[in-house]
């Protein structure tokens, strides 16, 4: 009996120790995994894509970590206005107006002054009113009618105002030369003749580098058309009429070109000579406020001075405004850009390459042998 007991503990303890291994064994299995399902997991979270945040923008976002993530509003646009542009309007986006200039040798009203005296004359469909200078003014108008009417007023134009639509040129001018210093312009303003009304006469002056500016006599003839006439009729003879080519201004003040010292927009003092914000100095070495150049503001050889008489000549011939003409010329320069860049090809040489690499013709051949029988 005791034989018999010792056996059955002896598979009591067999059978437990094998139930204990099987145990670490599942344990280690279900171990390794919870392992494996982690790193899977893990390379899932990695190559998944951030979750969609359905909340507005500006709400502040919180990670899993606890931190807030802050999102800033993105920064404004600002409206710009295109204003290198040349065929953009001036007001809104529609161009429905009409702009009258108004000029004058004197200094023209303020703003509210100028209002009332327009209001006097009863015109009411006036947009807009912008002062480009103390001599210079733009007029915006609803209806062309209205503008019209207001360049052919008689109250502006006996205060000696010259009023012009900027869009379009109605006037064009002549140059007469050889005509005395002592001829009357009112009388030959009534005397001469022609197809289309002359508005006026001015006689030009050149500079003496004695006397200053002096009479010459060439006189500068206004006619109200947009064709110039190829002479005029005066006491019964004939007085032809030339292009007249409007001067290129620049300014003794910063040397811009485009305006007078007493317009000037900058009311800047420069040297012409080293572009300083100073007077006149005594520099050796130049420098052009306009190009940068080597050689001072005034010289005629400037680049910008070329161009600025390039437009007026355009301006001339075409008889058209600043503007039309700035386009052309740039237009002009970009295709002249353009034929720059193409290569050229030398015919002379290709002809050259050719007839080195053309075969020998008969003539060649019998020209040669006589020249080695003549050798032998």
């Amino acid at each position: 009996m005791e034989e018999n007991n010792d056996g059955d503990e002896l598979s009591l303890t067999s059978i437990s120790a094998n139930n204990s291994t099987e145990n670490l064994n599942d344990q280690c299995v279900q171990k390794i995994d919870e392992m494996c399902e982690s790193e899977i997991t893990g390379i899932q979270r990695l190559g998944e894509k951030r979750p969609r945040n359905d909340s507005p923008p500006d709400s502040p976002q919180i990670d899993d970590d606890g931190f807030t993530t802050v999102v800033r509003r993105s920064p404004k646009r600002l409206a710009r206005s295109f204003s290198n542009n040349p065929s953009s309007p001036i007001l809104g986006e529609s161009n429905d107006y009409f702009e009258v200039c108004i000029t004058s040798k004197n200094i023209l009203p303020k703003q509210i002054a100028l209002a009332k005296l327009l209001r006097s004359e009863n015109f009411d469909n006036i947009l807009r009113i912008k002062f480009k200078s103390p001599y210079r003014v733009l007029i915006q108008l609803r209806s062309k009618r209205e503008a019209e009417r207001l360049m052919s007023c008689t109250k502006l134009e006996n205060l000696g105002y010259r009023c012009q639509m900027t869009n379009e040129l109605n006037l064009s001018y002549g140059l007469l030369r050889d005509f005395d210093l002592d001829a009357d312009l009112k009388e030959l303003t009534e005397t001469l003749k022609c197809e289309y009304e002359i508005v006026s006469l001015k006689r030009l002056k050149r500079l003496d580098t004695v006397d200053g500016w002096t009479e010459c006599e060439s006189v500068r003839i206004c006619f109200r058309s947009t064709t110039l006439p190829p002479f005029v009729k005066g006491y019964g003879c004939r007085f032809k009429v030339e292009p007249y080519i409007f001067p290129v201004t620049q300014c003794a003040g910063c040397w811009k070109y485009g305006h007078y010292v007493r317009v000037c927009p900058t009311k800047k003092i420069i040297c012409p000579k080293c572009a300083g914000e100073h007077n006149n100095c005594e520099a050796k070495v130049f420098s052009c406020v306009n190009c940068k150049g080597n050689h001072m503001a005034m010289n005629k050889k400037c680049p910008i001075f070329m161009k600025e008489r390039q437009i007026r000549e355009t301006m001339s011939k075409n008889n058209c405004t600043y503007r039309k003409a700035l386009n052309d010329y740039l237009s002009k320069t970009e295709k002249e850009k353009e034929l720059e860049q193409i290569p050229i090809v030398d015919h002379a040489i290709s002809r050259a390459t050719n007839n080195s690499e053309r075969e020998k013709s008969y003539r060649d051949v019998v020209v040669g042998q006589v020249i080695v029988h003549e050798n032998s």
